[in-house]
């Protein structure tokens, strides 16, 4: 049996997960309790002021003796793509928020496989054996 197991800053919750219909709706229902007051992982205006600094780091960079705004004149390759990468990706968890807020369980599965690895939350699914019957 697969089971899906949430480890977040209060302790560890375990989600049946044995068929595709019920993975599907534990993950729902795992949105649904991440997008409450309790936790609010989805807060869309945030992510949008995100996306506009990251955007504003392929143009400008912080003068280090005064703090104020400069144009860049070259930018590595690596901090372009990666900096290009996290807008694509927060654009990406604004739509599938929207979509999850709507009741999509597929949206909802992908926007948290998404935060997979964060310093106070991870969901993983694991298998739970059933030992064989004694003779």
């Amino acid at each position: 049996m697969k089971v899906l197991v949430w480890r977040n800053k209060f302790g560890i919750d375990v989600f049946d997960a044995s068929t595709p219909e019920i993975e599907l709706a534990s993950y729902f229902h795992l949105f649904k309790t991440m997008d409450g007051k309790d936790f609010q992982f989805y807060n869309i205006p945030e992510i949008e002021q995100y996306i506009a600094v990251m955007e504003l780091k392929l143009t400008h960079k912080k003068c280090s003796s005064c703090g104020h705004l400069e144009p860049l004149t070259k930018l590595t390759k690596f901090v372009e793509y990666e900096t290009k990468r996290q807008i694509r990706i927060s654009r990406m968890m604004i739509r599938l928020i929207a979509e999850a807020r709507e009741g999509s369980a597929e949206s909802a599965k992908k926007l948290i496989q998404l935060r997979t690895k964060n310093e106070y939350e991870s969901v993983r699914e694991e298998n739970v054996w059933t030992p064989p019957k004694a003779e």
